[in-house]
This record gives structure tokens, C-alpha cells and sequence, in this order.
């Protein structure tokens, strides 16, 4: 299991975070989060099965499916094709979605293409507008714990300690 952040550019109201945790090896997302306006839109279960539109999705999702196929749309699509799009779905519900198409035109109707819909949220407030943007998507690299890295120092000078005596008693007999 590996640990991603989005980052977000583009306009209107920006996603403040975004993050999602994949499992190369069954594939599955485990979590996909996004806050938008302060709103929290799970979507794990949109991650883990996206919508395909058309009878040839875009190249970039190297023939994958399920999972695996939005994995490709995170972090191989890019470019003028592949956004995060927020918009208002009607009433007081709020959508936010990742999209990939095989033309400019990103998703319509006619078109190639691949999404990740999250689940729909309710906002009590006011109906908010649309927005739209890129993204890029970065691995969380763990720091390790500070014992964690005591102990590895340790075991380093202990390593160094004992070549030191090594060496010394060979050199007391010979």
C-alpha cells in the first residue's frame, strides 16, 4: 500500500487537499479523499470503479481496468485532457470528479473517455459553482520515527565497535 497526495491547480475554488492510499498488487484503493470548500467527498468507491465512456478509452490507461485503470488516469494521463472537475449536480449536491478523454474536449457525450466520480455530498448553505483545473499526484515518502532512527545509529556503532576489536585482535596475532 502506498500513500499519494493532489496537488490542485486551475480556477474557481481550489480543492484544499487531496489524498488517496493504492494497493498495487490487488489493485484497490483503500481511501481517496478530497476537500473542496470544506466539503469532504469520499471517493474510494468511484476510484475503485471508474466510469469508461466510449468503445476506445484513452491511451493512457494502457487497456487497465477497474482500479487499475483510474491509478493510470492519477498518474500516467496528463496534460490539456486530464482534469478535476467540482460542480454543482443540482439542488444542494456537490460532485468532484477526475477526467481523462482521448480529445480536448474532456468527457463529452461523443467521446473517449475515463472518469473517477466521487460520491455525491449534500451543502446545507448555498449550491457552490463549478470549478476546474489540473492536478499532479505525488508518492508520500514515510520519515522514519526518531527511535526508529536511534536504533539504526546504534546498530551502526555497535557494527563499528566490534570491526575495531575484530581488527585489533587480528593485528595482536599476527
Amino acid at each position: 500500500m502506498t500513500n499519494y497526495t493532489i496537488s490542485f491547480t486551475g480556477t474557481g475554488i481550489l480543492p484544499t487537499s487531496g489524498s488517496f492510499t493504492y494497493d498495487s498488487t490487488t489493485p484497490g484503493f483503500s481511501n481517496f479523499v478530497v476537500v473542496w470548500d470544506g466539503l469532504t467527498f469520499d471517493m474510494t468507491a468511484g476510484a475503485n470503479s471508474p466510469g469508461i465512456i466510449g468503445p476506445t478509452p484513452p491511451a493512457c490507461l494502457n487497456g487497465d481496468s477497474g482500479a487499475a485503470t483510474s491509478f493510470q488516469l492519477l498518474t500516467n494521463c496528463g496534460g490539456p485532457d486530464t482534469a478535476w472537475n467540482s460542480f454543482n449536480g443540482g439542488s444542494e449536491t456537490q460532485e468532484m470528479m477526475f477526467i481523462t478523454a482521448s480529445t480536448s474536449s474532456l468527457c463529452g457525450l461523443a467521446e473517449d473517455c475515463a472518469s473517477i466520480t466521487g460520491g455525491a455530498v449534500t451543502n446545507s448553505v448555498t449550491p457552490l459553482g463549478a470549478a476546474i483545473g489540473t492536478f499532479t499526484v505525488a508518492e508520500v515518502v514515510p520519515t522514519p520515527e526518531p527511535s526508529s532512527l536511534t536504533l539504526m545509529l546504534l546498530a551502526v556503532g555497535f557494527v563499528f565497535v566490534m570491526r575495531r576489536r575484530i581488527a585489533k585482535k587480528l593485528l595482536q596475532t599476527s
